[in-house]
């Protein structure tokens, strides 16, 4: 049969590591650190070895599978982990249309960036549905099992129905994310009960004033937060609709990366309606406690 260079590695660090007297818990505990983890994928000819890389992930508890893009900073390496950006495209948009219009300012800091793509809502516009976070989520966990992502700087942003899940995904998970960037899309379904959570996860928000629905909403939000002293930024372009505001992106970028996720938050407010969010940072409710509300 073939061998296993994983095995053999593990057979030669046993041997070494019992020649110098280590105890066995701490044989287990080296042989757990090194563990490979997947591979970094391989530009295909002609590509850039930073990406864009198609990436999936076979359907878990959800009805779909996931598949998403990746880039990598030009200076990747596992050894160091960095910023992770979470793009989401529109409604009649795809990954690669998010990725086009996040990836040039956050690579030149150094971040991975993952453009998901949305299938659950593509054509169809953002339902504010568990397994639409979920996929969000999906893209977040599978990026942080392949590469070195810094768990406290993990960035979320998104225009139109990408917008929508940014705000959705920001209010209902906020301690999953160091910031939020929503541009022309506003809170809506369950996330609408959740903005108290923009205690824990600082906003900039972009609409222009033509979009009359969106920036109605986003007027509204804004207003809410400043009466609880939590401004997030908005900005508002005035005689501008539904556009993707492409000169605010570096802005943006450069407010991100001021932000980043403390481990262990002295305090903790957080408002949830279900057990699908009954837990933020170190705060967890039971179900009792849910229905109770």
């Amino acid at each position: 049969g073939t061998r296993d260079p994983l095995l053999d590695d593990t057979r030669r660090l046993e041997k070494a590591l019992a020649f110098r007297g280590l105890t066995d818990r701490a044989f287990t505990a080296l042989v757990r650190y090194g563990q490979r983890a997947p591979a970094t994928p391989k530009a295909s000819e002609g590509r850039s070895p930073q990406g864009p890389f198609e990436l999936t992930a076979p359907k878990a508890e959800l009805e779909v599978g996931l598949k998403y893009l990746v880039m990598l900073p030009v200076d990747y390496h596992p050894s160091q982990r960095r910023p992770l950006l979470l793009a989401l495209h529109g409604m009649n948009a795809d990954a690669s249309a998010a990725m086009q219009l996040w990836a040039t300012a956050a690579l030149k800091r150094g971040w991975i960036v993952a453009a998901l793509e949305c299938v659950i809502g593509k054509g169809k516009g953002y339902m504010s549905t568990p397994d639409e976070r979920g996929l969000g989520l999906r893209t977040v966990a599978d990026c942080m099992r392949r590469f070195a992502v810094d768990p406290s700087r993990v960035y979320v942003a998104g225009h139109s129905m990408g917008g929508h899940m940014t705000w959705d995904l920001a209010l209902t998970y906020p301690d999953r994310f160091a910031a939020a960037a929503p541009f022309t899309g506003c809170v809506n379904g369950v996330s609408s009960n959740y903005v108290p959570n923009s205690f824990h996860v600082p906003l900039y928000c972009v609409s222009g004033e033509r979009d009359a629905q969106i920036t109605k909403g986003n007027r509204l939000v804004n207003e809410d937060l400043k009466r609880q002293k939590r401004p997030m930024i908005y900005v508002e372009y005035v005689g501008r609709g539904h556009e993707g505001f492409g000169e605010e992106i570096p802005k943006v970028i450069e407010w991100m990366a001021g932000k980043a996720k403390p481990r262990f938050p002295k305090d903790v407010d957080f408002v949830s309606a279900d057990m699908e969010t009954s837990q933020c940072c170190w705060l967890g409710m039971t179900d009792n406690q849910t229905k109770k509300q």
